[in-house]
């Protein structure tokens, strides 16, 4: 059975899609014909044609405009969603009383930090130890 209209639109679009290259040339393509349509519709109209024209197009980018904010405002608060405490102030409390319990010796809580971030699966960048060369006496001296 010969396929609708619709059902090879689809299909060609899904064709498109499957290559991130090819869609992508697809757009600058699309874009690039568009803008040489309104260019092409300008030159045939009068002054009162143009205005409608003028006022149509800003609608539309404002239109646009108005979809990526959102669109950015989505994808924000989806990242702000991670947190698991509902506001900032018993996340604030959970992280002084843990600060309050570590030892206040700096390598003792160096060393009980780094087995926490273990234990619970997450990973630490490893940092060079800094010797000073200050400290040891020059290779000069007898």
């Amino acid at each position: 059975m010969a396929l609708t209209a619709r059902e090879r639109q689809a299909r060609r679009r899904a064709k498109i899609r499957s290559s991130k290259e090819a869609y992508v040339q697809h757009l600058q393509y699309e874009r690039h014909r568009k803008q040489h349509q309104r260019a092409a519709q300008k030159e045939h109209m009068t002054d009162a044609e143009i205005k409608e024209f003028q006022l149509k197009e800003k609608i539309r980018i404002r239109n646009y405009r108005e979809e990526q904010k959102k669109k950015k405002e989505n994808i924000e608060a989806i990242n702000n969603i991670i947190s698991p405490y509902k506001t900032n102030q018993p996340g604030g409390k959970a992280v002084k009383k843990t600060q309050l319990t570590l030892p206040k010796s700096p390598r003792k809580r160096l060393y009980v930090i780094e087995k926490l971030v273990k234990n619970s699966g997450l990973s630490l960048k490893e940092q060079a130890k800094n010797h000073s060369s200050a400290a040891a006496l020059p290779s000069e001296t007898k």
